[in-house]
């Protein structure tokens, strides 16, 4: 009998047991939660969440196929992804070494790491040069520096005198507070018609003179008639200046500038003229290389002119941070660098004109530069010829 009451019971208990493991989520009909495969709705929420890229990716992806703008935000996540992206679009050439003049743009990319993330992969290392200015095409001829950024005045001196360079990136036109005219704040000088019969200094290898004759011939002035032109070079100017040497100097407000305007020693009566042709593409910044490089290294050209771009971006987002980086590398107070970037802050970003826009804006300033003497006619280049057309 006993027997009899044992078996029933072990039945009982596994028929318990059967039931137990078949058992279902009455609420949502899914397996319950002991069950290891098991998904909830949650978990499926996640999962897709994670497939989905992010906004920094979906940015980078549409930055490989279409020009940087003043709306994009830039972050440094951003620059990440775009860095991804164009390893991923443009197979590199085999270069070893990418020499570019020392800039903003290359202490920044630099100091943050990007120039190896971007290369680092394919073996090609990155140095930025110092006191490349006015001597690019001469150190490209020898090899020892691959990128330059100059505006177009420059840049068609160099091919006037027989440089075989090509340019393979146009930014935007400049604003007028680019180049200014400046004098001693306690000269008396309160507008540029004051300087009616003053001496003015500018460089005549620097675009910052075409500033000066643009405003002196909306006037009518003649050249040393109702005014005088002192040829100074660029580091002397200043000096010349608060020495009471001259009474007025056409120049940049850079760095080595800026100060004199931040502390009220002087100040600025004049700006390029709104309409003129240094502002209508004269003073726009052009990448160049040297046409050997173009041809060799097309990928490179193409990755390393849209990056720049997009830490050009970055620089004029993020001014405060980017002037302590370069502070760190040049040792230039940060306020002197913002002061310059916000002048020229328009010539970060690329030029959204089409080729044939900007052969005609070149051909025009290239035509004042042979009138003027600063090109000899003879020498003068066919617009044609001074674009990489299919790396703009």
């Amino acid at each position: 009998m006993k027997q009899k009451h044992f078996t029933l019971l072990l039945t009982t208990v596994l028929i318990a047991v059967i039931l137990t493991g078949c058992k279902t989520n009455k609420t949502t009909d899914e397996t319950t939660p002991g069950d290891i495969t098991a998904e909830t709705p949650d978990t499926a929420e996640e999962k897709e969440s994670e497939e989905e890229p992010s906004e920094a990716k979906v940015l980078a992806e549409e930055l490989v196929s279409r020009n940087v703008t003043s709306e994009d935000i830039i972050t440094e996540e951003v620059i990440e992804a775009v860095i991804e992206e164009l390893k991923a679009a443009y197979p590199f050439e085999d270069a070893k070494t990418i020499k570019s003049a020392a800039d903003s743009f290359g202490y920044i990319a630099k100091e943050k790491g990007w120039f190896d993330d971007l290369f680092g992969e394919a073996g090609i290392k990155v140095e930025n040069v110092e006191g490349s200015i006015g001597n690019e095409a001469q150190l490209m001829e020898r090899k020892e520096l691959h990128f330059a950024y100059r505006m177009l005045y420059p840049y068609l001196l160099y091919r006037s005198e027989g440089a075989d360079l090509t340019a393979v990136q146009v930014s935007q036109h400049p604003a007028p507070e680019i180049a200014s005219v400046i004098v001693r704040a306690d000269s008396g000088i309160e507008t540029f018609e004051d300087l009616k019969g003053k001496k003015i200094g500018s460089w005549r290898a620097g675009c910052p003179y075409m500033v000066l004759f643009e405003r002196t011939e909306s006037l009518g002035w003649e050249e040393g008639e109702d005014w005088n032109y002192v040829n100074i070079p660029s580091g002397e100017m200043k000096t010349a200046l608060l020495a009471g040497e001259i009474d007025a100097i056409s120049q940049h407000p850079l760095s080595s500038i800026s100060p004199i305007l931040l502390d009220g020693t002087a100040k600025e009566v004049s700006y390029a003229i709104e309409d003129g042709i240094y502002v209508n593409g004269g003073g726009s910044t052009v990448v160049f290389t040297t046409s050997a490089f173009a041809e060799d290294n097309p990928n490179i050209v193409k990755a390393w002119t849209k990056f720049r771009d997009v830490v050009n971006a970055y620089i004029i987002q993020n001014q405060d941070a980017a002037a302590l980086v370069v502070e760190s590398v040049n040792r230039e107070p940060a306020e002197n660098t913002r002061f310059w970037w916000e002048r020229s802050k328009e010539t970060f970003y690329r030029s959204d004109y089409t080729i044939e826009q900007i052969k005609e804006e070149t051909k025009a300033f290239q035509d004042w530069l042979v009138e003027h003497g600063d090109i000899d006619k003879e020498k003068a280049i066919d617009v044609n010829e001074l674009f990489s057309e299919n790396l703009l």
